[in-house]
């Protein structure tokens, strides 16, 4: 979805409201700046594409389209997922990486170490059979900087100035009192959404 044919808002309004029988308020944004959507044919196929924020009017149907869990959009299947504003202090729950909350990243990271596996499948020694947190003959090891503490540690090399001052508590704020929702393409599917539409896009 980097390409001309979606490339306005008017556009990615129409699309959404023609083929999920919704009303979108006020029109949809992209979630990356312009010059990484011109360049998205350079990337690898599972990063060509961006997630687009747009509002409906009330809550409940919001609610009703995050239960359906999918919209199509020119043509594909996209997930949804309700919307959380982040900032540079924001640490991702799945990957434990910044700027971003873990409501549509699909990686996996772990508090703990450095091992990509989510941190409720960390595992302790052989000895003591623990699991979903250290053991007592474990040291922590931050998958951000490589240092001796959680990924989570204000004590982090790599953790932005406005984290490190103060811990923000997770936020559920979204746009438009509280209805907007991100709409993100399934990885499966983005070579597929890639060569449906890269006819159409820009050099």
């Amino acid at each position: 979805m980097h390409n001309s044919f979606l490339s306005t808002p008017a556009l990615l309004k129409e699309e959404i409201e023609t083929f999920n029988q919704v009303r979108v308020q006020g029109s949809p944004r992209w979630l990356a700046k312009r010059e990484k959507l011109a360049n998205a044919a350079l990337l690898p196929p599972l990063r060509r594409y961006r997630s687009i924020v747009f509002a409906v009017s009330s809550v409940e149907e919001k609610e009703a389209l995050l239960k359906k869990r999918v919209i199509f959009v020119a043509g594909q299947v996209v997930h949804l997922a309700d919307y959380h504003q982040s900032t540079a202090a924001t640490q991702c729950t799945n990957c434990y990486k910044y700027s971003y909350s873990g409501a549509a990243c699909r990686a996996k990271g772990c508090k703990f170490c450095i091992l990509d596996h989510y941190s409720k499948d960390h595992v302790g020694c052989k000895d003591c059979k623990v699991s979903g947190q250290l053991c007592s003959h474990q040291r922590p090891a931050c998958r951000n900087c490589k240092g001796d503490h959680l990924a989570t540690s204000l004590k982090c090399s790599l953790a932005p100035p406005a984290r490190a001052k103060a811990t923000p508590k997770p936020t559920a704020t979204t746009t438009t009192n509280s209805t907007s929702t991100v709409a993100t393409p399934t990885t499966a599917e983005t070579d597929s959404w890639y060569n449906n539409t890269n006819s159409h896009s820009t050099n």
